[in-house]
Formats: structure tokens, C-alpha cells, sequence
């Protein structure tokens, strides 16, 4: 298992924030490779949401299943993605700072399946970082402009 934590501030409104970062029509404008998002069931912003992802990366496809496990708007949100190689748990927190601004914490914790994943998530451990603040930064390009 790998955990890894991610963190932003975005000078907008808490309440801004939270509704951009929560929409699915908007999600693939600042989630890197992200082609499609298919609603599962009639639940949007509840717990028991599910969604399908297409991500294209490296010309192939991947397809992540995510689960809306619990939500507090517009203060975090919690879900499950799960792929044929991992199975991750991953908590968004949003809090108010100094000036107006808010602060985006992605906190997350990331399961291997199988043996081959198990030997490499370790060493993805930078790269997913890595990704997941570019998207943080895209994120907070798409609020601020």
C-alpha cells in the first residue's frame, strides 16, 4: 500500500471551489488524460454516486470505477477508484484560508492488485504525486481565470 498527500490554495471562495471541483461536466478540463466520465446509477452528489472513467494515457485506455463514498459540502468528499491494477481510497478536504482563498487537500491511499503492481506502486509513488499536483495546478488555473 502507498499513501501520498497533496495540497493547493486557489484565491477563491470556498464555496466556488467546491462546486467546480465536484462537477463532472468540467472534471476532464483539469484531470490530466481524462477523455470520459459515464454516470453508473441516478445518484449524483451522494454517497452511493458511482462513475466511470476513460483516461487515455501513452495511447492506451484506462477504465477507473469510482465509488462516492461520503460528502460534506462544501468541506470534503470521499470516494473509491478502482482500475484492473489498483484499488484506491482518497479523502478531498476543503478548508477556508486567510484573504478569501481556500486551501484543496487530497489525501489518498492506493492498493496494488496483483504481483506485478505491488512490486511497481512503490516506485509510482513520485510519479502519481507528481500528476496529481499538475492537476491541482490545473485545477486552480480553471478557477482563477
Amino acid at each position: 500500500m502507498v499513501t501520498y498527500e497533496t495540497r493547493i490554495e486557489i484565491e477563491k471562495s470556498l464555496e466556488l471551489v467546491y462546486d467546480v471541483i465536484s462537477d463532472h461536466s468540467v472534471i476532464h478540463q483539469w484531470l490530466t488524460g481524462l477523455k470520459e466520465v459515464k454516470p453508473l446509477n441516478d445518484l449524483l452528489n451522494e454517497p452511493g454516486a458511482k462513475f466511470q472513467y476513460l483516461f487515455k494515457e501513452n495511447g492506451r485506455e484506462v477504465v477507473f470505477e469510482e465509488e462516492l463514498l461520503s460528502i460534506e459540502p462544501p468541506f470534503q468528499f470521499s470516494y473509491r477508484l478502482e482500475s484492473k491494477q489498483i484499488l484506491m481510497e482518497a479523502q478531498t478536504r476543503l478548508r477556508s484560508i486567510d484573504g478569501g482563498g481556500t486551501e484543496v487537500l487530497m489525501l489518498n491511499e492506493v492498493r496494488p492488485k496483483g504481483l506485478v503492481m505491488r512490486l511497481l506502486l512503490p516506485l509510482l509513488k513520485r510519479s502519481m504525486i507528481r500528476r496529481q499536483l499538475n492537476d491541482l495546478r490545473s485545477l486552480k488555473r480553471l478557477i482563477e481565470s
